[in-house]
């Protein structure tokens, strides 16, 4: 049987302008989902330990986003291995780092 995924809109992320504003740079940084897969959530982590976070996005029933800090405001949805795939669908909320 086939999972279906519940209908997405697509991710937002905002800059802080630091005068009580945001401003929409989901485009821009690489990380909009022009898919609109449903997300389950987010986390922060530096897979690669190179020091700058990279963000990893879980979807409902179809693949998850691992986008790689490129260091210039930007990001590059890469492939996530195995172990990645299965530790972030169980425990999107959990920080982790590859060993």
């Amino acid at each position: 049987m086939r999972s279906k995924s519940l209908p997405g809109a697509g991710d937002s992320l905002f800059h802080n302008n630091g005068d009580g504003t945001f401003t929409n740079v989901s485009k821009k940084a690489g990380v909009s989902d022009p898919e609109g897969r449903y997300g389950l959530g987010a986390i922060w982590t530096d897979v690669d330990n190179d020091g700058w976070l990279d963000l990893f996005v879980a979807n409902d029933a179809t693949g998850n986003y691992l986008y790689h800090n490129k260091k210039d405001g930007t990001f590059a949805e890469i492939a996530c291995r195995p172990a990645c795939l299965s530790m972030m669908t169980a425990f999107p909320s959990v920080p982790w780092a590859p060993r």
